[in-house]
């Protein structure tokens, strides 16, 4: 359960992702990617895995055959790697390309380790080299002497299940920086071996040299050699058979730090290894059997200990005599030893002891208050005191009256079933008290009355029937409260300060306050039963709380009605829901109008809405600035736009264990802040219709869309590989319908050109004759065509003396009526297309005058003239057209055009009388009439 709980609020996220052929964006197919990293079960294969306190991002890559290649896809800016898998050598520039990389791990089978193979990491703090880590039996792997150098920033080195005696010499960064160096199972057999094999060691304080077979620590070095020592503070021998500590061991080192397994050492050797003072001295395994009579205070004395460990020994008793010896010790650990006696006099006679641990010591007595000390009036300086797992059955009157200064007293995990009235006397300055997993049935107010500034309560495992808040008293000064019960009135105004409240495996939660202040001070709250019955005014218990936990819920309710999250904690930011399998929910659960909330994690969904009526679309409604949004078994069937449409701010996105029948093509577009879509143990059915998630997934260049290499569709109850079932059965018919709307684009754009190219007049008339078919429409609709021209005049730029000399001025500037003609030199719009001009002004104009001449019909531009009024004419089926002869052409002539010849045919025409001024005003008249005819006609249909 703790674990879960742990995991639960640890908000580590892993991310796999997957190369595909369709990537664009960041995609790998080998790597698991993480931010923010400090649970360490999610990377079974990364022992020893550094904890991140701030957000770090990192990489697992297993499977790992060659370097870099299989790292090619990679961030570059990574600052973590973890690398498994088989590399049978690693050449030079591996890595270099990760020049940000601060922590590298590799456990990978290598033979041949290359000079330079980390060149290009002027970052690295911590390397980690690891072969087989489960056969604990060394490898052979060789090792360039100068392989490390370039590594100047680092700081932590390990090379566990290498065989060290076979590497030959290797030279170690030439900086301060390198303080540690952990050789674990690598088959050292000689001590002083490690300082000839690694040059350079002049900066490491701390070497661990657990589980070798070191049997004698001795110096068996050159002169030359001696100048290698490092100064080590700290060294750990744990796990190794030492049997002999030379006199002259440590005499070079500066120790302040040894852990050693003594057997078969003679403890009287290790009085005389060349170590000075030391601060912390750590025996384990101890035999009582150890041919050794030396006592354990004579070595604290010879040491000057400040810290003294002695576990899982077969240290049976600690008498009085001697214990003075102890004097230097703040700290001393005795647990998990099979002590039966212990002087009861011990903190007298170790007055500086602050720490004392003597948990899983079966049957020692708790006696370490003798009634002498009252009379004396001695009082310890003890602080910690650890005495749990130890089958205490009662805690009796003043049994801690000498520890004033206690604050931390742990006895969990005893058999304590009764704690007399005054069994906590003295401890005025208590702050942190766990009684969890005990037998204890009564819990009241004179037990907790002598401790007063009690901050952490761990109540919990106990055999509690009821627990009434007045029975115990007030907490005033109450932080942290854990309890299990299965009936609890907890009521509020007793806990003025509470933080945190733990209310865990419990069946039925009743909470009750009398006003409406509730548990305001509470800030982290985790509530684990069937039913939580909230008895408040108003029901806003948790009005202040920011970290909300319920598991194993199947209902919560205020005055015995439904109460939503949003009425219980309105300000929450963290939230962890887990439904309580096959219980069904009595009410409509929903996780809207949570304005605050920043991360929610649902687990068991599904069994809450089993049978429900209740819309899924409505369970997220009004979250803005959540972040990050874990649903694991939440049954839903469609993943939709109106599901989660409110969640701008969403960066992280994490479904498992779930088997989704359709996703929503809107779904793309609703998270625009989306960096990670985690699919763990998803299943789809196998059909095309979610090809487009798998596109946008491996294209999308702002979200990592992940673990789609694993992925599972479903066929005929058939388990297939959902990417390999895209690839064969739709990809096909995407490319076919690419390859088809390619082909009828080029065949159209062909067929175009070519049509354009050999019958370009005859687009043009078509275009031409549905402008005038449209101009036509308009006007039967009642809405006039207004006309900017009265006429638009095409002539040969030959005859515009004829046009300024006599059109002009009869047809503008004689009247009335006075009319509007539109010329080419005079009125086309510079800079726009010739060709647009002539078409603007033809359709501007009521009609169109062609002043016909030889020079006229020599003209490329008045034939196209002549071409476009002719399409207006067969569109509007009007007499807007004006031909009149400047010259005589005969029909001889005529007949070269076609057009032209038809039209003279069927429609009269106007000459000019060159010379007779009397036929000239007639035909003056016929022009103004013919003109006017239109534009009187336009008005009356105006």
């Amino acid at each position: 359960m703790k674990e879960v709980l742990f995991f639960a609020w640890s908000g580590v996220l892993f991310f796999v992702s997957t190369r595909t052929h369709f990537s664009l964006g960041w995609t790998s197919k080998k790597c698991v990617l993480a931010e923010h990293a400090t649970y360490l079960d999610r990377l079974p294969d990364c022992y020893s895995w550094p904890s991140f306190q701030n957000k770090t991002l990192f990489a697992r890559c297993g499977n790992i055959a060659a370097l870099p290649e299989d790292l090619s896809d990679v961030p570059r800016d990574i600052l973590a790697m973890c690398v498994t898998g088989s590399v049978s050598t690693i050449h030079r520039n591996a890595l270099c390309r990760f020049q940000a990389l601060q922590y590298l791990y590799l456990e990978v089978e290598v033979q041949t380790v290359l000079p330079g193979a980390f060149h290009g990491l002027p970052h690295l703090q911590n390397l980690t080299i690891l072969y087989d880590p489960l056969s604990f039996q060394c490898k052979n792997i060789s090792f360039a002497q100068d392989v490390f150098l370039n590594l100047t920033s680092l700081k932590t080195l390990t090379l566990n299940n290498i065989c060290i005696n076979h590497i030959g010499q290797v030279d170690l960064p030439p900086s301060v920086q390198l303080q540690e160096l952990s050789l674990q199972y690598d088959n050292i057999n000689d001590f002083s071996m490690v300082f000839s094999v690694f040059r350079g060691m002049q900066s490491v304080h701390r070497l661990d040299l657990r589980n070798n077979y070191i049997e004698i620590v001795q110096m068996k070095l050159g002169f030359k050699q001696w100048d290698n020592i490092p100064a080590i503070f700290e060294l750990d021998l744990s796990e190794n058979p030492v049997s002999k500590l030379s006199p002259d061991a440590f005499s070079r080192m500066g120790l302040r730090s040894l852990i050693l397994s003594p057997p078969p050492l003679l403890l009287n050797d290790l009085l005389h290894c060349g170590a000075g003072t030391l601060d912390n001295l750590f025996l384990r395994f101890v035999k009582k059997e150890t041919p050794s009579t030396i006592n354990m205070c004579y070595i604290a004395s010879r040491f000057k200990l400040v810290s003294f460990a002695v576990t899982y020994s077969d240290l049976e008793q600690l008498s009085g005599e001697g214990l003075s010896e102890c004097g230097s010790l703040e700290t001393l650990d005795l647990s998990s030893n099979n002590l039966k006696y212990l002087a009861n006099d011990i903190l007298y006679k170790i007055p500086h002891l602050r720490v004392l641990i003597l948990s899983q010591n079966t049957d020692l007595k708790l006696d370490l208050c003798p009634l002498s000390y009252e009379k004396l009036h001695f009082y310890s300086g003890l602080q910690v005191l650890h005495f749990s797992f130890n089958n205490v059955s009662s805690i009796k009157n003043k049994q801690f009256a000498c520890m004033a200064h206690l604050l931390v007293l742990d006895l969990n995990s005893n058999r304590i079933e009764t704690i007399e009235p005054l069994g906590f006397f003295g401890l005025l300055h208590l702050k942190h008290l766990d009684l969890h997993d005990n037998n204890l049935k009564l819990l009241d107010s004179l037990i907790l009355q002598p401790v007063p500034n009690l901050l952490t309560l761990d109540i919990k495992g106990n055999s509690f029937k009821k627990l009434e808040g007045d029975q115990w008293g007030e907490l005033k000064s109450l932080k942290e409260f854990t309890l299990d019960t299965n009936i609890m009135y907890l009521i509020p105004e007793n806990f003025p300060h509470l933080t945190v409240l733990t209310w865990t495996l419990s069946d039925y939660i009743h909470i009750k306050s009398k006003s409406d202040i509730s548990l305001s001070s509470v800030k982290i709250v985790t509530l684990i039963g069937l039913y939580i019955n909230i008895d408040t005014p108003k029901g806003l218990l948790f009005q202040n709380t920011t970290e909300l936990f319920i598991a194993f819920n199947a209902g919560i309710i205020s005055m015995y009605q439904p109460i939503s999250f949003y009425q219980m904690c309105p300000i929450v930011e963290k939230l962890f829901y887990s439904h309580f399998i096959g219980a069904g929910y009595y009410s409509e659960l929903n996780f809207s109008n949570l304005i605050y909330l920043k991360y929610l994690e649902v687990w068991n969904l599904y069994s809450a809405m089993y049978n429900s009526t209740y819309n899924p679309e409505f369970l997220f409604q009004n979250l803005p600035s959540l972040q990050c949004l874990i649903l694991e078994n939440s049954g839903l069937k469609y993943l939709t736009f109106g599901m989660f449409q409110s969640m701008i701010s969403l960066r992280v996105f994490v479904t498992r264990n779930d088997a989704f029948a359709t996703l929503d093509n809107g779904v793309q577009r609703l998270f625009p802040k989306l960096k990670y879509w985690y699919l763990e143990d998803v299943t789809f059915p196998c059909n095309c219709d979610n090809t487009w998630f798998y596109t946008w997934a491996a294209s999308t260049p702002q979200t990592f869309v992940t673990n789609f290499s694993n992925l599972i569709c479903i066929q005929e109850r058939t388990k297939l590989n959902f990417l390999i079932f895209l690839h064969e059965s739709c990809e096909q018919e995407i490319e076919f319908m690419l390859f088809l709307l390619t082909s009828i684009f080029l065949l159209f754009f062909t067929s175009v050109t070519l049509l354009y190219k050999t019958c370009s007049s005859h687009f043009l008339s078509l275009m031409y004759i549905f402008y005038a078919w449209l101009n036509r429409i308009r006007g039967r609709k009642g809405k006039p065509v207004k006309y900017e021209f009265d006429a638009f005049v095409s002539y040969s730029s030959s005859d515009q003396g004829w046009i300024l000399q006599h059109l002009i001025p009869n047809l503008e500037e004689k009247g009335p009526p006075f009319f509007k003609l539109c010329l080419h030199n005079r009125d086309f719009e510079v800079g726009k297309d010739i060709v647009d001009n002539i078409a603007d002004s033809i359709y501007r104009s009521r009609k169109t005058i062609c002043v016909i001449s030889h020079n006229y019909l020599r003209s490329e531009w008045c034939s196209l003239e002549m071409r476009m009024a002719t399409y207006r004419l067969l569109a509007e089926q009007e007499d807007v057209l004006i031909l009149v002869f400047l010259e005589h052409v005969s029909k001889y002539q005529l007949s070269a055009y076609h057009r032209l010849a038809k039209m003279v045919k069927k429609k009269t025409y106007i000459a000019w009388p060159d010379g007779n001024e009397d036929k000239q005003m007639v035909f003056w008249e016929n022009m103004r009439k013919a003109i006017e005819k239109t534009k009187v006609e336009d008005i009356v249909n105006c």
